[in-house]
């Protein structure tokens, strides 16, 4: 039945741009060349059947916070480019995945925020977060001293603030779940 849950493919590290979707199992039985993600508004009633296995309530969220949620696989060496959005929870159940974020509140942190800006002009559409990490990540320090950059692996939980930017590359092949609260602004 999950085999037939549209996804969208992706070709590059903005996924949020990609138009092109097929099923879950036209991608993991012919689509090698891509990652997916199926992002997906919350609807209780009508729940993919992965939130059997999570506990909810539980001290993060329940079902009335949930915005939306978004299955993902990639390849190794893929990933996104920074971005940011209100507060989500990572669920990486398989892969190891190396991310960087800092604070890029428009009002709050000016700095960062314009560093995003820029980091989405010079990283379009097409762009591989790869180049970011090979680019970007040894001067970051230079252009924004608060940062965080830290691996995450499988069975990890990672929380994304409110307006962080963060930027992810995959170490490995990576799938797992994101769950975006309804909390700050969604």
């Amino acid at each position: 039945m999950a085999g037939n849950e549209q996804c969208t493919l992706v070709y590059d590290s903005r996924p949020a741009a990609s138009k092109k979707t097929t099923t879950l199992k036209d991608y993991f039985l012919n689509q090698k060349e891509c990652s997916t993600l199926s992002l997906k508004e919350f609807n209780k009633k009508n729940k993919p059947k992965f939130f059997n296995d999570l506990q909810i309530p539980n001290k993060l969220f329940g079902y009335p916070d949930i915005y939306r949620y978004f299955f993902f696989h990639a390849p190794n060496n893929t990933g996104t480019l920074p971005h940011n959005h209100g507060d989500a929870f990572n669920f990486l159940v398989r892969g190891k995945k190396e991310w960087v974020m800092f604070d890029a509140d428009k009002e709050n942190e000016t700095k960062g925020f314009e560093l995003l800006l820029n980091f989405n002009k010079k990283y379009p559409v097409g762009a591989h977060s790869l180049k970011w990490f090979e680019n970007e990540l040894p001067t970051l320090g230079k252009k924004i001293p608060t940062h965080y950059s830290f691996i995450q692996e499988a069975g990890d939980i990672v929380f994304i603030p409110h307006r962080y930017a963060h930027t992810v590359l995959n170490l490995e092949e990576a799938m797992g779940i994101v769950i975006e609260t309804k909390r700050h602004g969604n």
